[in-house]
């Protein structure tokens, strides 16, 4: 018997009618994780176009600060938190520390590496630090998407959608606090994609990671996780759900092992929830912030109407197109942009002021489910566009909606504005220590109210 003709181990094995249903469920799921495509016919952008293009996303992010500017100003917690911490505590102790009911691994992990440079300096390489992350998070989604959205150009609206999102210079902009917010919106993605390289594997395990290491609202994605485990459940095509099972894992064990109680303040009605998410997430993408605040003032119940109807609007369009992959792709974005919101919102009880407050007001609740809507009206888009093949002009439509709003919004006067400059504030803390000589010295940052304490030896040496 040549070894062609052998049988298998499994040949002559009865399957089970479990296994039978969960092979089925994972034929039918099969078209809502395709393998990334490696045609020779599409020639991938070179390194130095993916260069190019990271530097010019860390640029615009930059510019999108207005005021004092990015590199002079620290935001919140990158000062008083988590630069202070990097001081204070060990590597090892300090990466593990609990801070609002969870660990943020990622931020612990950047300032590590930051409390290394001047104190002069500190401010440049956070604000660069933060705006280069969101950078490389915006390829990592350019290319993790390829599989749904064949046109580079959708892509690159796509990648556009997250540099220019209208409320992102809220509280979202060139931190490093905030950058876990965008790893959710790239994990949504990686946990699509099936690369066909090593590489390609281990930044979907790394990204799933690091997002979930550092936020575990990501928890949120795990349906999507185990929807591609219905459909290969081979390790090497399912690194990003291990990666975000490990990163969960982290959460879970440090959690275990610290007496830290969780600050979350449950609690919002119904039609708080609807109002907020109807402005934020159904208008906002469409209208920005400055559009969507003057109507919010003058009508804030036609505002919510409007919003509410302009998502269903976009969802039911996508949804309308024919087959079974789109279809598919949109109940998974119908259900995650609603949790990624009203979820993070119920836990700190916020839904009454997200209710009465201007849009770009707690931003970050708002990037992933945004993000993930504007992505199903672009893998629509593609879809139609290969469907008529000409579809080019829709294309330009959909860039021109969203441009008027990227426009208006790309700078925004937000609490960071008006500084304080982190090069006036040591230049000032030094000239305290030299004169009084206290034991410690206050640097203020952005917003008001928040600081970092330093100690005089500390300032007077670095």
């Amino acid at each position: 018997m040549s070894v062609v003709d052998r049988p298998t181990r499994y040949q002559h094995r009865r399957r089970s009618p479990i296994r039978q249903r969960v092979e089925r469920m994972g034929e039918t799921l099969e078209p809502l994780f395709p393998t990334a495509s490696e045609s020779k016919r599409r020639r991938p952008l070179t390194a130095g176009l993916y260069l190019f293009a990271f530097v010019g996303i860390t640029v615009v992010l930059l510019l999108r600060q207005s005021g004092v500017g990015a590199t002079n100003t620290m935001w919140a917690e990158d000062g008083q938190l988590f630069y202070k911490d990097a001081l204070s505590h060990s590597g090892a102790s300090n990466l593990v520390r609990i801070y609002s009911g969870y660990v943020q691994l990622l931020p612990r992990l950047v300032f590590e590496a930051v409390r290394l440079v001047p104190l002069q300096d500190v401010a440049f390489t956070t604000a660069v630090t933060g705006a280069a992350l969101v950078a490389g998070l915006g390829l990592i989604v350019f290319r993790s998407s390829a599989a749904f959205i064949r046109s580079p150009l959708l892509r690159g609206l796509l990648v556009a959608s997250m540099t220019l999102l209208p409320v992102a210079p809220g509280e979202l902009l060139d931190n490093v606090v905030n950058v876990p917010w965008w790893l959710i919106f790239a994990s949504f993605w990686v946990l699509f994609w099936r690369p066909c390289s090593w590489s390609g594997r281990v930044v979907a395990g790394v990204v799933c990671f690091l997002a979930a290491a550092s936020d575990p609202i990501v928890a949120l994605l795990l349906p999507i996780a185990v929807l591609g485990a219905l459909v290969s459940r081979r390790p090497s095509e399912n690194t990003a759900t291990i990666g975000l099972l490990a990163g969960l894992f982290f959460q879970i064990a440090v959690a275990a092992s610290s007496n830290v109680s969780s600050s979350y303040q449950l609690g919002g009605s119904g039609r708080d929830f609807l109002k907020a998410f109807g402005v934020r997430v159904g208008l906002g993408p469409v209208t920005g912030v400055r559009i969507t605040d003057n109507l919010w003032s003058v009508q804030p119940q036609l505002a919510s109407i409007l919003g509410v109807g302009v998502f269903g609007l976009l969802i039911g369009v996508a949804a309308a197109q024919h087959g079974r992959q789109l279809r598919l792709f949109v109940l998974v974005v119908l259900a995650e942009s609603v949790t990624l919101f009203i979820v993070p919102v119920f836990l700190r009880g916020a839904a009454p002021t997200l209710a009465a407050k201007p849009v770009w007001f707690s931003s970050r609740w708002q990037v992933a489910p945004e993000l993930v809507v504007l992505s199903a009206v672009l893998v629509a888009t593609n879809f139609y566009v290969r469907r008529h093949r000409r579809g080019l002009w829709l294309i330009v439509v959909v860039a021109l909606a969203l441009a008027p709003a990227w426009i208006l919004d790309f700078r925004l006067s937000n609490p960071r504005t008006d500084g304080p400059a982190w090069g006036h504030q040591v230049a000032l803390a030094r000239q305290e220590c030299e004169t009084g000589h206290p034991k410690q010295v206050t640097l203020a940052t952005s917003p008001p109210g928040w600081s970092v304490a330093l100690p005089c030896r500390f300032v007077e040496t670095h």
